[in-house]
């Protein structure tokens, strides 16, 4: 399941618009599409009789995905929705206590007590009996998330919003460019420039301000 503004943008050229500044916000609304449908699938596939693994993160070969699937800017994989036919029936894991979940006007930090207490409870239901060491391996410093930190980086610096605003916006004009603007614009009678420029921009008669932007 992917987060994609690649077809918001295709949608807002198609209609002669520009996608706004707005990466941060961009990236923010997809991934809580993306997050939003994967719920409603999960329940589907289990009325028919199928079940599913939803991994959190494709963080694994992340730039070779792209080039496998194809994916253009603008859209970048969040989610792997894993659908098959159950070969188990594991027990069902103990969670964190309810009253470490909820927060009240403000957010409430947990003791160290509380916090200790939740690392017990949930321990039993790992391979090794210990929570703590199940999260270090992935999320201490120099461990595998670490690791994949660049290529991910490196996926959504490609991907992700600021990149698909660029290649959606007008190129900026050089020096001869302007130059050139600045002659057409002065020319009596009406003319089109700049050529090759995307679209093509009526211009007044001689003696108008011209403005490259």
């Amino acid at each position: 399941m992917c987060a994609d503004i690649h077809r918001l943008g295709r949608l807002l050229a198609q209609h002669g618009h520009h996608p706004g500044a707005h990466p941060s916000t961009g990236l923010q609304f997809a991934v809580i599409d993306a997050t939003l449908a994967a719920p409603r699938l999960m329940d589907v596939a289990e009325a028919v009789g199928l079940d599913i693994v939803c991994i959190g993160g494709i963080l694994n070969d992340a730039e070779e995905l792209v080039e496998t699937s194809g994916t253009p800017v603008g859209r970048v994989a969040v989610l792997w929705p894993c659908l098959g036919h159950p070969g188990e029936a594991p027990v069902e894991r103990p969670r964190i206590a309810l009253e470490s979940v909820p927060h009240t006007d403000r957010y409430r930090a947990q003791t160290p007590g509380e916090m200790e207490a939740d690392l017990t409870r949930t321990g039993a239901g790992t391979q090794s009996g210990g929570w703590l060491a199940l999260l270090s391996c992935y999320f201490a410093s120099g461990e595998s998330v670490e690791e994949r930190e660049a290529p991910l980086r490196r996926t959504l610096d490609r991907q992700g919003p600021t990149r698909w605003r660029q290649s959606a916006a007008p190129r900026s004009l050089g020096p001869e460019e302007h130059r050139e603007g600045i002659e057409v614009a002065t020319r009596p009678g009406w003319s089109e420039w700049p050529p090759g420029h995307g679209r093509r921009i009526p211009l007044p008669v001689s003696g108008a301000r011209y403005t490259a932007a």
